[in-house]
């Protein structure tokens, strides 16, 4: 007996081959039927996320569902997807007994390991529920730990797919989003009878509605637009896809501006500025420090609109710089919580955090992904949480690099906003559930090159 790999459709595993048995007819027809079986289990994987993934995007979906079904609850939140896509990646890591990206797995595992040092922290200190420890870990830390395990174990989803998802996943969304702008109506259910589930922020300081569609936040709206903004741009280094690319570029940028979210306007500028050096740029290299340069854009922007606000100009338009005094005076209230506790508290968080589905535990709203990181996990989840963020940067941008693949171009695009777009909300969980589509499908190409097959987009 002897070690030897076996492969499967571009799945690879290492295990036992018994030499003696396999040599004859019976054998062959054993590992037959064990690759077979292999290829049936990893074909339901992969459906299994496909079907997820949508949820995962669109995060009042399945809430809104509920609500069409029951008749006003929801007794079953979001997490089920989530904890679908860990199950099935654990799946995938048994079948496959490998794993890719040691480093970035080893930053996944101390960030874990922190988290549940911060946990017995906040409930042993902070007599902080555990519920309301899981709920808000779900919601903010859940989706870039799944990033990591799917970068180190590879679904090798076809981007394809997972593009002509994306779109038919937009259509929907972008139709919705139309309609409630031009009705001034939410069409669709904006909370629960139960209380767990509430559309935020979707009123006009001016009066009417803001477009959500499909979304718990309008910015989300605003942010998957971005994505199909940065994918037709991508789209339209390709002359025999200009037909379609043009008019989805021109439509998602549309969607964009109506969602009224002025973060994602900036982040929507910032992100086709990476997709246009990343489409048709030819150094590599180039895009590598953007993130930096978006997040000294964002605070002109933001100096521009303190001093705007305090000038009282531009009141009810889209322009309107009030809400940033808003902002500033939330900051300036959580700040001096520093100040004012123990140290401990700075290092390993004071338990705030805004979860969906927990009643707000705090006063007024953060709205920063920087500060809302250390109320909730401290500094030092914030230093592990950003080390992580900035490995799936490096990941992503290589490759965006390297192949000019339509799907990776999009994402990288939109992910090179998120330290820029931070600043003025908390970013991670529409940043690492865009960032999804990539992991999900991070395998396809490198495994197409190491067959020898041409590489497709």
């Amino acid at each position: 007996m002897y070690y030897e790999p076996v492969s499967v459709e571009g799945d690879t595993c290492e295990g036992p081959v018994n030499t003696t048995y396999l040599s004859g007819k019976h054998g062959a027809e054993s590992v037959s039927g064990i690759h077979e079986l292999r290829s049936d289990v990893f074909l339901g994987i992969r459906l299994t996320v496909l079907f997820c993934l949508p949820f995962i995007l669109a995060d009042a979906a399945f809430y809104q569902l509920q609500i069409l079904a029951t008749g006003g609850s929801t007794p079953v939140s979001t997490v089920v997807f989530k904890i679908t896509l860990l199950l099935a990646l654990s799946a995938a890591a048994l079948l496959r007994g490998r794993i890719r990206n040691p480093r970035l797995s080893k930053f996944a595992l101390v960030f874990v390991a922190y988290l549940i040092i911060a946990a017995l922290y906040q409930y042993f200190v902070l007599d902080v529920e555990v519920t309301d420890i899981l709920i808000s870990y779900n919601t903010f830390y859940l989706l870039p730990i799944l990033n990591v395990l799917a970068l180190s174990i590879p679904l090798n989803i076809s981007d394809r797919l997972i593009m002509r998802l994306l779109l038919a996943l937009f259509i929907i969304c972008a139709w919705l989003g139309f309609a409630q702008y031009v009705t001034q109506q939410p069409i669709v259910a904006t909370s629960s009878s139960d209380g767990y589930f509430q559309v935020r922020i979707w009123h006009n300081p001016n009066g009417g509605v803001k477009a959500f569609s499909l979304f718990l936040y309008p910015e989300r709206f605003g942010g998957f637009a971005t994505i199909i903004a940065c994918l037709a741009l991508a789209m339209c280094a390709r002359r025999r896809k200009l037909l379609v690319a043009l008019p989805l570029l021109v439509l998602s940028v549309l969607a964009c501006w109506i969602s009224t979210a002025r973060a994602d306007l900036v982040g929507l500028v910032c992100a086709l500025t990476t997709s246009v050096v990343l489409t048709f740029g030819k150094r590599s290299g180039r895009t590598k420090w953007l993130p930096f340069a978006f997040l000294l854009i964002g605070l002109l922007v933001g100096i521009y609109a303190y001093s705007n606000s305090m000038s009282g100009g531009n009141n009810l338009s889209i322009t309107d710089t009030s809400s940033f005094t808003e902002r500033l005076n939330e900051w300036k209230y959580y700040l001096s919580m520093f100040s004012a506790d123990h140290w401990s508290n700075a290092l390993f968080g004071f338990g705030i955090s805004q979860s969906e589905r927990l009643n707000a535990n705090s006063v007024v709203a953060i709205d920063n992904i920087y500060l809302a990181t250390i109320l909730h996990i401290g500094i030092v989840g914030l230093m592990i949480l950003m080390a992580i963020l900035w490995r799936l940067w490096e990941e992503i941008r290589k490759r965006a690099e390297s192949e000019k693949n339509i799907l990776i171009s999009a994402v990288a695009a939109y992910y090179s906003t998120l330290l820029c777009v931070g600043l003025f909300t908390q970013a991670v969980a529409a940043a690492t559930a865009a960032l999804l589509l990539f992991t999900l499908s991070a395998g396809t190409v490198s495994l197409l090159k190491t067959h020898g097959s041409g590489v497709q987009s």
